[in-house]
């Protein structure tokens, strides 16, 4: 169960990290704003428009379960690896 918990936290933080620091925001210059790496999965139409558009954003659901599916593989690899430095070097987990 540790382990579990470990995978989902370490998937969160890389999946929060990835959304956070390759978001594009650019609506304070007429742009868009995006999320998502590696596939966008939130637009936000913004900038200084008027009339404002109806619908101010658009999110394809299919592409954000690509991209948590990418950071649960992305953890996977990471903890694998760990797991076999922690073995290599002989040290027991705390």
């Amino acid at each position: 169960m540790k382990i579990i918990l470990s995978i989902l936290l370490l998937t969160s933080i890389f999946f929060i990290s990835l959304t956070v620091f390759t978001a594009k925001i650019e609506t304070p210059f007429d742009g868009n704003d995006t999320h998502g790496y590696p596939l966008t999965f939130h637009t936000e139409y913004g900038g200084k428009r008027d009339p404002r558009p109806v619908n101010s954003g658009f999110t394809n659901y299919w592409n954000l379960l690509a991209d948590i599916a990418f950071s649960l593989i992305g953890s996977l690899i990471a903890s694998a690896s760990i797991y076999s430095i922690r073995k290599k070097l002989g040290t027991k987990k705390s």
